[in-house]
């Protein structure tokens, strides 16, 4: 995301790149008929990292249910 200009924002603390299409399953994804790339800007979205915003703890969780 930084590589296409979209920085976390200035007052997030310990910003971490969360994956809206899970990395987990990019080949999955990644597959004919589908063609998506998990790995593309568009997919992605920045979040509080941990302790903070305890981003490992809840993509697990998120991973699980896809």
């Amino acid at each position: 995301m930084k590589a296409a200009g979209n920085n976390a924002p200035a007052d997030m603390i310990k910003p971490q790149l969360h994956y809206n299409l899970p990395w987990t399953f990019r080949d999955w994804f990644s597959a004919e008929g589908r063609g998506l790339n998990v790995n593309d800007p568009q997919f992605g979205r920045w979040v509080k990292g941990s302790p903070v915003g305890r981003h490992q703890n809840w993509t697990a969780e998120y991973n699980r249910r896809w």
